[in-house]
């Protein structure tokens, strides 16, 4: 990162003037993840905020989520830079907790979408095989095959590919 100027304190000609330049050493850090992630997740819930009783696209505040493209973008490409720039370490930390937190939520949420996307999806089938065709049921064989066939694969490559190790004697 030293070699691109304006970007760490260390280069050797500065394009963009910002006071609070950062060291090369923080940008390779896992904080640096966490101050750019930061604007973005605040962004997304003060947009969240901004679309709450939003029902039809006719709504006085329909615009902000379907239009705005170009103030969005910078605003958030704003907000990323002021992070990086003037976050300190010290208020990193208690935000890596709170995204540990949020991160485990998002995932038990996206989990419970997934298990009923798929019961719904093969409650649908199943009723269709039983009332209307019987060509669903080879439909519903297809995907089970298709699915156990997946699994046996990533199975495998997840063996060839992550148990290479010179001391196992595996």
């Amino acid at each position: 990162l030293k070699s691109f100027p304006g970007i760490c304190k260390d280069s050797e000609q500065s394009l963009i003037p910002i006071g609070g330049m950062v060291s090369c050493e923080s940008l390779g850090t896992y904080l640096f993840v966490y101050k750019v992630c930061f604007p973005v997740a605040c962004f997304f819930f003060l947009m969240s905020l901004i679309m709450i009783e939003v029902r039809s696209s006719k709504d006085i505040r329909a615009p902000i989520q379907n239009g705005f493209w170009l103030w969005k973008y910078l605003i958030v490409i704003a907000a990323i830079i002021g992070s990086v720039a003037g976050m300190p370490d010290d208020f990193a930390h208690p935000w890596m907790i709170i995204a540990y937190i949020f991160a485990f939520i998002f995932i038990i949420i996206q989990l419970l979408l997934l298990v009923d996307f798929a019961h719904t999806w093969n409650e649908t089938w199943l009723d269709n095989a039983e009332n209307k065709d019987r060509s669903w049921m080879c439909g519903i064989v297809f995907f089970f095959c298709l699915n156990f066939i997946a699994i046996i694969a990533g199975n495998v490559l997840l063996y060839v590919f992550y148990t290479k190790c010179d001391s196992n004697g595996l």
